[in-house]
């Protein structure tokens, strides 16, 4: 052995210590929280995790073809099983760890959260394409182990690739399921307790004047589930309370009851997770901007939860809409002034050229609303007729689809018992399917432009002219074309 390769020996042997096997890796620890909940919930968590979740110790690597590089082994389940207990011991009463669900059965919710992957990808050298990714399920329970709810969850951190990140590759998939964490404490949080607890039927009405004024059930249907998409994203408005802020203006009945009817299409026949809701009743001028941006800046809290090119959006409005005096038509807010809308009101306009900016997948659009002026209810502007305010046609983006209740001069019909729009009702009849069936479509379980336009005309527009002998027909806008 000559002095060059006895001088080159130890650093062979380096490398060789770093890419064969599993690699040694800097110590984990809990990570810091990034959800602060407004208030601790008054119930009692059962915490379950499966014995293959806390005995979890070996993240895959997955070849990059740089070295052969190795698995990383650590005690994964052990940082999962303390990271999942510190995050929902923020926001619940009472946190116990049991090991069977019968074991529960005095807890107000049991929940059971399982790991389920862990790999990475090293890169090769500085090149920005190291990746940690982290998949579990959180789902909560009956005493008898049957599922009432579910989130599972893929996350993934993009880095700097390089031999340095062999060493704290324990670090950042810590760090991951700790974001994961995050995300289903949101999910718990973003949605009532009684839908996930076996031992609370309901919670307080919040308001018993307003539910005795407003129906809020959704329409029974059902639908085919619809594949998890944990990136979509569903945004829902029901503004139903008009008359709360003493202004001129009618309040929309079945808002709330249509909001809530999507909301469950959403989550069932769409695919899309409770934490990926933006749900808001009566929703205000501030609202709508914080939401989807102002005429100046178009990034607003939705832009911020969308990931480029893989989340699809769905905006659903239930509502009234007016036309301006400038000619342009608005969304009416809950605290808008009739006589000052082209102020107070969110133009339509903006709207679609904020979801155009949006880097989205694809943005779909449905209102259960028209804008002439005139509502079931009655007149929605108090100082002109709404016979001599025409609206302009917006301009849709060319990434947009707009489904709306009617045309600009028409108005959006209710039941005659006012426990739904009907163009809502039947939308959401024809997306489950029926609009695919019979006479309407060729039953190939998709349900297309077409074939809900033909199931509308016979249900929408026939019902609006039998029950009000006036005309309603749907607009339907693909991907910014008519």
């Amino acid at each position: 052995m000559n002095a060059q390769m006895v001088r080159t020996l130890p650093v062979m042997l380096l490398v060789l210590s770093v890419f064969g096997g599993c690699v040694a890796t800097t110590p984990m620890r809990v990570s810091d929280s990034a959800v602060t909940p407004t208030e601790v919930r008054p119930f009692s968590v059962a915490l379950l995790f499966p014995d293959a979740t806390r005995g979890f110790s070996l993240a895959r690597n997955q070849d990059t073809g740089c070295f052969g590089t190795g698995d990383v082994n650590a005690g994964f389940g052990d940082i999962f099983t303390k990271t999942v207990t510190a995050r929902l011991s923020k926001a619940f009463r009472r946190v116990s760890v049991v090991t069977a669900a019968d074991q529960a059965r005095e807890s107000d919710v049991i929940v059971e959260a399982s790991l389920s992957g862990l790999s990475f990808v090293t890169g090769c050298w500085a090149v920005p394409n190291a990746r940690f990714t982290v998949e579990g399920s959180l789902r909560t329970l009956a005493p008898d182990g049957s599922e009432i709810w579910r989130s599972t969850r893929s996350r993934s951190q993009t880095a700097f690739g390089g031999l340095a990140d062999m060493r704290t590759v324990a670090t950042d998939l810590g760090n991951q399921i700790g974001t994961m964490a995050d995300e289903w404490l949101q999910d718990l949080l973003n949605v009532p307790v009684a839908s996930y607890a076996h031992a609370i039927d309901a919670e307080p009405a919040q308001s018993t004047a307003a539910a005795s004024r407003f129906p809020d059930q959704p329409i029974k249907i059902d639908y085919v589930r619809g594949v998890e998409r944990p990136d979509d994203i569903a945004v829902i408005i029901g503004n139903a309370d008009y008359t709360k802020q003493g202004r001129d203006i009618p309040d929309v009945v079945p808002a709330y009851a249509d909001a809530n009817a999507f909301r469950n299409y959403a989550l069932t026949a769409l695919g899309i997770r409770e934490g990926n809701i933006i749900d808001l009743r009566d929703a205000t001028g501030a609202n709508l901007v914080e939401v989807f941006g102002s005429a100046s800046s178009h990034r607003g809290q939705l832009y911020d939860w969308v990931r480029r090119g893989q989340s699809r959006v769905y905006v659903y409005y239930a509502g009234h809409g007016a036309p301006g005096q400038d000619g342009n038509a608005y969304l009416v807010p809950a605290d808008a002034n009739a006589q000052r809308i082209e102020l107070s009101g969110y133009p339509l306009d903006q709207l679609y050229r904020n979801l155009g900016q949006l880097p989205a997948a694809f943005v779909t659009v449905v209102l259960e609303a028209c804008f002439s002026g005139n509502s079931q209810a009655g007149a929605v502007i108090s100082n002109a007729s709404p016979v001599f305010l025409k609206t302009k046609a917006p301009t849709i983006p060319r990434q947009l689809s707009v489904i709306s209740a009617g045309s600009a001069d028409q108005m959006a019909s209710w039941e005659q018992d006012k426990s739904h729009g009907l163009f809502t009702k039947y939308y959401l009849k024809g997306m489950s399917g029926e609009a695919d069936r019979g006479k309407y479509g060729n039953n190939d379980g998709q349900v297309e432009p077409a074939e809900l336009e033909r199931y509308l005309a016979d249900t929408l527009t026939y019902f609006a002219r039998r029950y009000y002998g006036r005309d309603q027909r749907v607009q339907i806008v693909v991907d910014g074309k008519g």
